[in-house]
């Protein structure tokens, strides 16, 4: 997704932050606190590791598709591609927010993700018969949006015709390998460095046990935090339903997925549900393991008159309710449901504001990414 200088926080008044903490040394020292390490090993365990098991499973998948679908251009098989393309959406938004580790090494986001497509870039390319699609401008000719773009931007028999057309099919082609190939490639690498067998960086992460900007615990929290404002409340929400520039207008060209449309709301109930599960330390088949949430009460972290934990917990029921409320597909409800994109954003907001200001406060963690909205 592209962010714009300059903009301003329409919705600012929905923050309520709180100032930052003055004491400095809230990092719990209680024989009661939850062993940190415990979470981080059923993080790992259970739900990153898996979690980038099958978004690489899934990228090979669309991979073979993509191949099976350059040897016989048909409907059939570019259904078969359609189906894939949308499995492999879904995974990555179980494992999209993990951007540490292995992930930042590659920017694995910044390759996979970034919305919307260039798409007169990307139609140069195909013109010109390339498929040099690395480096920093070319983040957005590539990706699960460049895909959403090659195999929505028409009518099927249209884009059927654009792959076969005898001056410039062959180039398309050669463009959707390419894209796809890098896709499943990041997807292996990142997968191969979190395993056993292969980098073996999830012994790294659960070995990181300390609370300070070293550790873990503050590289997820600060990762969560950097997710839930710029890529879930922002990229998903607030940018296309205009909450993120100077005008206020709806922006639908920015919608994650908008040449297929409909799956736009589909995708960020996902990554919500999936940073909700983070949290909870629920593993990818359901069971409820160690999470923060275990840690926040282990601490006994505490919110006005109850635990910051039920806070945040029904902070993410609230905005569960609100996403599902919107009405789908989303860029063509940004103008007549805005009130309802526009709920959904300020709930989310309320979750950032206890994420990022009570949790830290709690666990004495420091946020240290740059935020751009000054929540």
């Amino acid at each position: 997704m592209k962010y714009f200088l300059g903009v301003l926080l329409v919705a600012l008044s929905w923050s309520c932050k709180k100032d930052e903490p003055e004491e400095k040394d809230k990092t719990p020292t209680t024989s009661t606190a939850i062993n940190v390490e415990d979470v981080l090993k059923n993080w790992s365990s259970s739900i990153i590791i898996p979690g980038y098991e099958k978004y690489n499973a899934d990228a090979a998948d669309l991979q073979s598709a993509v191949t099976a679908f350059r040897q016989n251009v048909t409907q059939e098989n570019l259904d078969v591609l359609r189906s894939k393309w949308k499995a492999a959406y879904l995974s990555w938004q179980s494992i999209g927010m993990f951007e540490f580790g292995p992930a930042a090494e590659i920017t694995l986001r910044g390759e996979t993700n970034i919305y919307p497509t260039d798409v007169e870039q990307l139609e140069k390319l195909v013109a010109d018969g390339s498929t040099n699609i690395d480096g920093a401008n070319k983040l957005d000719v590539k990706g699960l949006p460049a895909l959403d773009y090659l195999l929505y931007n028409d009518s099927d028999s249209a884009i059927l015709a654009q792959f076969t057309n005898v001056n410039s099919g062959s180039n398309r082609l050669n463009f959707l390998i390419e894209v796809t190939s890098q896709i499943a490639e990041n997807a292996a690498m990142v997968n191969t460095r979190w395993s056993a067998n292969g980098g073996n960086y999830g012994n790294q992460f659960n070995s990181a046990v300390g609370t300070d900007v070293g550790g873990s615990l503050g590289l997820v929290i600060n990762t969560l935090n950097q997710h839930l404002e710029r890529h879930l409340r922002d990229g998903k929400l607030g940018i296309p339903n205009g909450n993120r520039n100077f005008s206020g207008n709806a922006l639908p060209g920015h919608v994650e997925a908008t040449h297929k449309g409909d799956i736009s709301i589909e995708l960020a109930e996902k990554n919500l549900h999936a940073v909700e599960s983070f949290y909870l330390g629920k593993s990818v088949d359901g069971e409820d393991r160690l999470g923060l949430d275990d840690y926040l009460e282990s601490i006994g972290a505490k919110y006005n008159d109850g635990s910051l934990n039920d806070a945040i917990k029904s902070q993410f029921a609230a905005c569960k309710e609100k996403l599902a409320t919107i009405p789908k597909p989303l860029k063509e409800n940004l103008v007549s449901n805005k009130s309802k994109i526009d709920d959904a954003v300020k709930e989310l907001q309320k979750l950032i504001v206890l994420t990022k200001t009570d949790i830290p406060s709690a666990t004495g963690i420091l946020i240290t990414y740059q935020d751009n909205d000054g929540d």
